[in-house]
This record gives structure tokens, sequence and C-alpha cells, in this order.
């Protein structure tokens, strides 16, 4: 045969007849053949499929098992705590689930620590020493609406509040350390952190004033108040210290002042801004301690026999003059014109008036900050002490004055209805606990004035 191309072979092959189409006959019966194959594959895949699922499980999950369980139940226990943790997040102390949440709290704060996240510590020491805040302020608010039946339920509050006040000291105290660390290495960041520490030192102060109403911590929650506010004007203090120092470092030396405004570096603005807010802070508290020490003298003024503020009422035995016997009337309109209260209220008066002069020397301190931050941040803090400290001395003499005015109304009361008292009815001594402005639990409360008094009935 002669050589020929691939192609030509072909198409002689083609030619040739040899390449025909197959038979119908052929076709329908192949066709049948291959239907049935396929049927029978499909209805055989899923037990093949499912012999060598649990082939794979036998061979790669036996071995671990010992691993496997235990982790397992790990899982299921570390969600359940997760869920518990959830639903403690409005707890209050005392409640049964707060130690949960301060459980969850503690462990976010170790996270941080292993992690050295120094930034996220700090954050969230502050915003937990907020939250204590909080829950101050609720508490009470709820013993304000909590009868006396519910003692127990009261005097476990109480005990467990006391803690929260310890742990607010801590978590502010902690935030100030890590603040201050980080302006070390970084015056920007720390200078960010100085200023949100403001921002939430300002809503633990108003947490803690409305806290003040229940006697048995007030003294521990002025005390902490007084350290959040110290230590928020100290921790700014700090940092821009820091700033400060930085910046003459970067600049090759120069004097301890802050630099002048024609040559501020962005950060060191940011330090100044700071500081003024401290000072605004500082003002907006000293001028709420200046208003609420107003209203108590006010407030003691007009305990008389004419006049008294229904709002003074600490439960539904309050004072109501209008409606009790005119003796009582008299009792009041004699014990407060006395000389001796006389003197009380007009040396309260002229106090109020130093704090309010104090007031105006401490605003007058943002204006210094341009010329030497330090020293103006210093001396806002000395004259927002300064008031502080006038404002609780009237706000201490008035209380005792209106506590001498009651103790002597109950004690002319009591000899008064002695003989009624004895015989079983006291009809008299009634209408007088219904006049004095005192639960039934012996709490007197004029304005923010609070003080306690031997009940009556006893």
């Amino acid at each position: 045969m002669k050589n020929l191309s691939m192609k030509e072979q072909l198409r002689q092959l083609r030619d040739s007849g040899a390449c025909s189409k197959p038979s119908q006959a052929w076709v329908e019966k192949n066709k049948r053949v291959l239907l049935s194959s396929i049927s029978q594959s499909q209805s055989r895949a899923p037990q093949s499929s499912l012999s060598a699922f649990h082939s794979f499980g036998r061979l790669v999950f036996s071995p671990l098992r010992p691993v496997f369980v235990p982790s397992l139940v790990f899982v299921i226990t570390v969600s359940g705590w997760i869920a518990t943790a959830s639903a403690s997040y409005n707890s209050l102390p005392g409640d049964t689930l707060y130690n949960v949440k301060i459980a969850k709290e503690k462990a976010l704060i170790a996270f941080r620590v292993v992690t050295g996240n120094e930034e996220e510590k700090a954050r969230l020491d502050s915003q937990f020493a907020v939250q204590r805040s909080q829950e101050l302020r609720r508490v009470a608010e709820e013993l304000k609406q909590t009868p006396d039946s519910t003692k127990e339920k009261v005097e476990k509050r109480l005990k467990s509040s006391k803690q929260v006040v310890t742990e607010l000291g801590r978590s502010l105290s902690s935030a100030n350390e890590g603040i201050k660390k980080i302006g070390e290495s970084d015056p920007s960041k720390a200078v960010d952190l100085a200023k949100e520490l403001n921002q939430k030192t300002k809503m633990i102060v108003d947490n803690l004033a409305e806290a003040e109403d229940f006697k048995q911590n007030e003294e521990n929650i002025k005390q902490v108040k007084k350290e959040a506010v110290d230590l928020n004007t100290n921790t700014t203090a700090e940092v821009v210290k820091n700033v400060l120092e930085h910046e003459k470092e970067q600049k090759g030396g120069g004097t301890d002042a802050a630099p002048s405004e024609s040559n501020t570096s962005p950060v060191v603005k940011e330090a100044k801004n700071a500081a003024k807010e401290v000072i605004e802070t500082l003002t907006t508290i000293a001028n709420g301690e200046i208003k609420d020490a107003k209203e108590a003298t006010e407030a003691a003024k007009k305990t008389t026999g004419e006049s008294v503020n229904p709002s003074l009422a600490t439960s539904t035995s309050h004072i109501n003059i209008n409606g009790s016997s005119s003796s009582t009337k008299e009792l009041f309109e004699t014990a407060t014109s006395s000389s001796s209260f006389g003197v009380v209220i007009t040396e309260a008066e002229k106090n109020l008036e130093q704090a309010v002069g104090l007031v105006e020397e401490l605003q007058g301190t943002a204006k210094l900050v341009d010329v030497d931050v330090l020293k103006a941040l210093e001396q806002a803090q000395e004259k927002a002490n300064a008031t502080t400290q006038v404002t609780s001395e009237v706000n201490k003499e008035v209380k005792q004055a209106v506590s001498q005015v009651i103790g002597q109304i109950f004690e002319q009361q009591k000899t008064a209805t002695a003989p009624i008292q004895q015989s079983g009815s006291s009809p008299t001594a009634t209408n007088t606990l219904q006049a004095m402005p005192f639960s039934t639990t012996g709490t007197v409360k004029t304005g923010e004035i609070q003080t306690t008094t031997t009940n009556i009935s006893q």
C-alpha cells in the first residue's frame, strides 16, 4: 500500500462504508442496558455513603474519644456560664448573680493584663467604676421604696453596698495608674484616656450624689466621691506633665512652663484642652455642692409651723403641720425662732457667699492654662477642695440645728402625751408623728439634711 497521509486514509475509510451508522435495534438494546445500570447505582449510593461516613467516624473519633467528651462537657459548661454572666448584667449588690457579674468583670481585666493591653484595661477600670456608682444609685432608689417588712433585704443591700464603695475606689485607682503608665510611653494616647476619665468622673459624681440619700453609707460615699474628683485632677496633671516633658525633649530643652501658643504642638494643645475640661468639671461639681447646701439651708428656715416643703418627706409619715394641732405649730415656731437657730442659719448663709467667691476664683484658673497649665490645675484643685469644705461645714451645722429643733419638740410632746401613752391611747402622739419630717425608722430629712432622732412612739 502506498504511503498515504492520515487525512487521506480517514477519507477513504469514510467513503468505503465501514463507518456507517449502527442499526436501530442495537441502539435500543444498549440504551436499556445503560439506564438499568444507572438506576441500580443511584439506589446503592446512600447506603454506600452512610457506610463510608460510619467507617470514617470510627476511624477518626474512636482514638479521640477520651479528649472529645471532656471538651464537649467544657464547651457546654462555658456556654452555660456565659448565659449566666449575661443574665447577671442588671444584678445589684446583694443579689444572687451579683458575684457572677463581678467575676466576669475581673476575668475581662485579667485578659487585658495577660495580653498587655494597658489602654483597654484602663478603659475597663474606669467603666466598671461608673457601673459601681450606678449600682449604688439604684440601691438608694430601691431602698426609698422598700417597705419596712423587707428589713432583711434592706440590710443585705446595705452590707453589700459598702463593698461596692470600696470596689469603686479600687477601680478608679487602677485606671489612674494605668493612664499614668501609658503617658510615659505614649503621651497622646494618655491625653485621650484622661479626657474619657474626666467624662466618666462627672457621671460617677452625679450617681454618688443621688446615692448619698441613705445614711448608712453617706460618709463612705462622700469620701469616695472626693477621691474620684481628686484622682481625675491628679491623673490629668500627670498626663499633662508627661506631655510637656516629651515636648521639651523633642525640641532639645526649654523652660518648665508650658510652650507658648505660637510653637505648641497638637498634643500639647490637646493636653491643655484636657486641663480646661477638668477645671470645668470641678466648677460644675462645686456649683452643685453650693446649690445643695443652699437648698438645705432654705429648707431649714422653712421648718416652721406655717410653712413646710412637701418634698421633704421621707415616707408616708411626713410633715403635715397644717393638719396637726395648733400646739404643734407653736412648738415649731418657738424652736425655730430661737437665737441659736437663727445664728446657725445666718452663719450658713455667710459661708455660702464665701463658697460662691471660691467658685468664681476656680473658674478664673482656666485663663491660666495657656500660661502655666500645671499651676492652673493645682490652683483649681485647691479652690474646689476649699468649696467642698465650706459646703460640708454648712450642711453639718444646719443639720445639727434642725436636729436640735426636732429634739426639743419631741421632748415637749413626750412630756405632754405621757399620761395618754400609759393608758394605751395616744391621739396627740399620732398627730405629732404625722407632723414630723421623719420616717417610721426614725430618719429625719429636711431638704438634703438627714439625721436620726428618737421615735416618739418608743
